[in-house]
């Protein structure tokens, strides 16, 4: 299966990362993809990613739902990159 953009869940309590094949070339990227996607373990991102699917399920027909839903997860992109960038490793 091929896997376009890296990303992350968790499931029966554990953790996974899936990262695309291409990211095996260069070593600076497959390292960052790797931190960035543990990132989002370490903020619970993937344990909010449960909560904001069964929000749009339920709430299906409410556009503020979906919008909301869009903004949470570009801001824990953005905080995920944020405390990347803050590491000193």
């Amino acid at each position: 299966v091929d896997v376009p953009v890296p990303f992350s869940y968790r499931a029966w309590g554990a953790a996974y990362v899936v990262l695309p094949q291409t990211l095996l070339i260069n070593q600076n990227s497959f390292r960052l993809a790797v931190a960035h996607e543990l990132q989002h373990h370490r903020q619970r991102d993937t344990h909010w990613a449960y909560a904001l699917l069964l929000a749009r399920a339920v709430c299906f027909f409410n556009p503020f739902v979906h919008f909301w839903n869009a903004w949470i997860e570009e801001i824990q992109e953005f905080a995920c990159d944020e405390a990347l960038v803050g590491r000193h490793s």
